[in-house]
């Protein structure tokens, strides 16, 4: 607090609407306040008067938190029969057509590379294998399993159904919450649709990040806002009914302008989760490189961040969505926030799971983080991020 407070006095203009605030989870903070008895009032008053937090960010993290809350008790509501702990699954698939000029991730180089990608299922199957004794060793079952990357629908037709099959053994029972990212919509065909539809997935990620074309071609996306709108109405005709999609404020060179034009393309289509976040400049991406040696198109001033998030919270709210949760990176434009708004019931519970920290998540694939949530006590197991590497251990290479 001392430091924060002596650099606003000493830097003029200083923008930073979370205060002296650090760390991922804000809502994690307020979570524990309430816990402990005290009032909402009381924990505004100490996010703004005591930690410099602005005031709607104050407010938002206190919606953030009342929603986590009863989305815990969501997650934990059926109990049943042993196996009974209710776990979640994460699946990375870490390939996708290109590197975006923000990617940090450790992708694999190899674009459509048959032979790569079925040595990675093959590893991924073993690893499958063992999460599924080790969930029985929990005595628990998984309740929502979320299958993420990179992009996993870059696999062929195939190959993602082979993904389907190795994943069944914990999404075969109906009541699991079976989330894709088909976060790149130049990814997604009808026949990949039908083979997800098939094998139980219920929420389907197709994310534009903008709807400016120039953007999208600047940033290293090899598609179209055209190709975004495509993509959204052929997830709705095969039969999906819950859908996210993420936009990103501060992508260099927009305005405003531009991501209202976003805000306005995507909202009218009426998705059930709609995610924004904002553009962190991380250490090991191309962007950085590009920023450093100047030529990167300008960074979206703070000030300008702020504005959209601000017309993000007012058009969400426009169309019947509220924010579920929340979290912070390191080198975000502005120091500002990621938020994932959804229509009422909608909520993703994989999401609050991992983000709120209150129930353990297994991890497998390269990069994955299997995390054990033990009441207050949370230890963590990190795979090896190299996919090739990754096969290599897995398959005793």
């Amino acid at each position: 607090l001392s430091l924060f407070e002596a650099l606003r006095t000493a830097v003029a203009g200083i923008c930073a609407p979370w205060g002296a605030l650090t760390g991922i989870r804000p809502s994690k903070l307020i979570r524990a306040w309430l816990a402990e008895g005290l009032g909402e009032r009381e924990i505004t008053r100490i996010l703004t008067d005591e930690i410099h937090c602005r005031r709607d960010k104050a407010e938002l993290a206190l919606a953030v938190a009342r929603a986590e809350v009863k989305l815990t008790g969501r997650i934990f509501a059926k109990p049943g029969t042993a196996p009974n702990l209710p776990l979640g699954l994460y699946i990375s698939v870490p390939f996708c057509p290109s590197r975006c000029a923000y990617c940090s991730f450790n992708l694999s180089n190899q674009k459509n590379d048959r032979r790569l990608y079925e040595a990675y299922l093959s590893a991924l199957e073993v690893e499958l294998r063992e999460k599924a004794e080790e969930a029985r060793g929990l005595n628990g079952v998984v309740t929502s399993a979320y299958i993420g990357g990179g992009t996993p629908t870059v696999l062929p037709g195939g190959l993602l159904e082979k993904l389907m099959e190795i994943t069944a053994p914990f999404t075969a029972n109906g009541d699991v919450e079976f989330t894709v990212e088909a976060g790149r919509p130049d990814s997604i065909t009808h026949e990949k649709l039908k083979i997800m539809k098939a094998y139980g997935v219920n929420r389907l990620a197709v994310n534009p990040q903008t709807l400016n074309d120039h953007t999208l071609a600047v940033i290293g996306r090899e598609h179209t806002a055209a190709d975004f709108f495509r993509a959204f109405e052929a997830a709705r005709s095969a039969g999906f009914e819950c859908i996210n999609t993420d936009i990103i404020a501060g992508l260099p060179g927009e305005t405003p302008e531009d991501f209202e034009k976003t805000l306005n393309g995507i909202l009218p289509l009426a998705p059930e989760n709609f995610t924004v976040h904002t553009l962190a400049v991380k250490r090991s991406s191309r962007l950085n490189e590009a920023v450093r040696s100047g030529e990167a198109e300008a960074l979206t001033p703070p000030e300008a961040v702020e504005e959209m998030h601000g017309a993000a919270k007012d058009a969400c709210g426009r169309s019947g969505l509220t924010p579920y949760y929340l979290y912070r990176q390191k080198n975000a434009v502005g120091l500002s926030e990621n938020v994932g708004y959804s229509k009422p019931g909608r909520e993703c519970l994989y999401n609050i799971g991992m983000m709120a920290e209150t129930q353990t998540v297994l991890g497998a694939g390269a990069g994955a983080v299997s995390k054990y949530v033990d009441g207050s006590r949370i230890t963590r197991k990190f795979n090896v991020k190299n996919p090739e590497l990754y096969i290599a251990n897995q398959l005793n290479f």
